[in-house]
Protein backbone atom coordinates (compact mmCIF):
# COMPACT_ATOMS: atom_id res chain seq x y z
CA UNK A 1 0.00 0.00 0.00
CA UNK A 2 1.24 3.11 -1.41
CA UNK A 3 1.55 6.45 0.86
CA UNK A 4 1.09 10.00 0.28
CA UNK A 5 0.89 12.87 1.81
CA UNK A 6 0.13 15.90 0.52
CA UNK A 7 0.20 19.40 2.49
CA UNK A 8 -2.00 21.62 1.29
CA UNK A 9 -1.82 24.44 3.24
CA UNK A 10 -4.92 27.12 2.46
CA UNK A 11 -5.99 24.92 -0.32
CA UNK A 12 -9.60 25.62 -1.66
CA UNK A 13 -11.92 22.68 -1.44
CA UNK A 14 -11.23 22.87 -5.11
CA UNK A 15 -8.10 22.31 -4.84
CA UNK A 16 -8.02 19.43 -2.66
CA UNK A 17 -10.54 17.66 -4.72
CA UNK A 18 -7.85 18.16 -7.24
CA UNK A 19 -5.38 16.51 -5.53
CA UNK A 20 -7.55 14.11 -4.55
CA UNK A 21 -8.91 12.92 -8.62
CA UNK A 22 -4.65 13.36 -9.91
CA UNK A 23 -3.14 11.28 -7.57
CA UNK A 24 -6.35 8.81 -8.42
CA UNK A 25 -6.58 8.12 -4.37
CA UNK A 26 -9.65 6.02 -3.49
CA UNK A 27 -11.16 7.20 -0.17
CA UNK A 28 -8.60 9.69 1.38
CA UNK A 29 -8.47 9.48 4.76
CA UNK A 30 -7.80 13.85 5.16
CA UNK A 31 -6.22 15.28 8.04
CA UNK A 32 -6.78 19.36 8.80
CA UNK A 33 -4.86 20.65 11.31
CA UNK A 34 -4.06 24.31 13.00
CA UNK A 35 -1.47 26.40 11.95
CA UNK A 36 -0.74 26.46 15.99
CA UNK A 37 3.07 24.62 15.46
CA UNK A 38 5.55 25.06 18.00
CA UNK A 39 8.13 23.55 16.28
CA UNK A 40 8.15 25.82 13.29
CA UNK A 41 9.76 29.02 13.29
CA UNK A 42 9.00 31.71 10.28
CA UNK A 43 11.48 34.58 10.00
CA UNK A 44 12.23 37.07 6.96
CA UNK A 45 15.49 38.76 5.62
CA UNK A 46 15.88 42.07 4.16
CA UNK A 47 16.94 41.26 0.28
CA UNK A 48 20.19 42.51 -1.09
CA UNK A 49 20.52 44.74 -3.93
CA UNK A 50 23.04 42.98 -6.38
CA UNK A 51 23.02 45.20 -9.18
CA UNK A 52 20.54 43.94 -11.30
CA UNK A 53 19.92 46.92 -14.47
CA UNK A 54 16.11 47.92 -14.25
CA UNK A 55 14.50 45.86 -17.05
CA UNK A 56 15.70 43.17 -16.71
Amino acid sequence: MLEYRQPAATATEEVKQDIIRLLRLKNPKIFVTGFDRPNLTFSTLRGENKGVSPGI
